[in-house]
């Protein structure tokens, strides 16, 4: 869909896809298991009558992130393996410390930048032949680079979104519903009407020669 419209969304289908996502997340967290590679390939829109509905799917890297009778979280630690999509992975995941919900959070505020944008600061370096080599490359972009730099040009909710993500405690819950909201103004502000009239819903958006090819 991202490819077949010019490989970037519209502000309206982002937001649309932002208020679905952040709820999935919730839905997933508060069942008590963090998903762990959040990326633009691992949601998928429904057909038919459910065509407006933003399906979360992939589920082979989750894990459970606390007991779902006491509540009690994992621990915290500082030796685990890399795990998820090196360019939406958040910065805690690169350099090896337990994943929690935030880091579903960051690599959610990555994903809704590259679908705005087209891009992100370290893209190319994900071209790179050597996982390993590329991962520390990508690690060292995100560390140094501050994120009003690649948010500019984007309303500030996005790096507003980030930032938040990256600040929560290892073991704190995300206020959802702030960050819902928080959309949900910007939606408002920007006069869009919430009609599920995505940018693949217009012909005149559609670039079929990426189709055809």
């Amino acid at each position: 869909l991202l490819k077949i419209v010019g490989g970037i969304f519209s502000l309206k289908t982002v937001l649309m896809i932002a208020d679905n996502t952040i709820s999935l997340l919730e839905y997933l967290h508060e069942n008590h298991y963090i998903h762990r590679d959040i990326k633009p390939e691992n949601f998928l829109m429904g057909m038919g009558d459910l065509s407006h509905i933003v399906y979360m799917v992939d589920y082979g890297l989750t894990m459970r992130y606390r007991d779902s009778n006491t509540l009690a979280h994992i621990k915290f630690r500082e030796d685990r393996a890399v795990t998820g999509t090196a360019r939406y992975l958040s910065l805690n995941g690169h350099y090896g410390i337990e994943q929690s919900r935030r880091d579903d959070l960051e690599s959610l505020g990555y994903m809704f930048i590259y679908l705005l944008t087209g891009t992100l600061p370290w893209k190319k370096l994900t071209e790179n032949n050597d996982q390993k080599d590329k991962v520390r490359k990508i690690a060292q972009k995100k560390l140094k680079t501050p994120i009003e730099s690649f948010c500019r040009g984007i309303p500030e909710e996005f790096s507003i979104f980030l930032n938040y993500a990256r600040n929560l405690m290892y073991e704190e819950k995300p206020n959802y519903s702030f960050l819902r909201k928080m959309f949900e103004d910007l939606f408002k502000r920007e006069g869009f009407i919430k009609n599920y009239a995505y940018d693949w819903t217009f012909k005149s958006m559609i670039k079929t020669d990426v189709i055809e090819n």
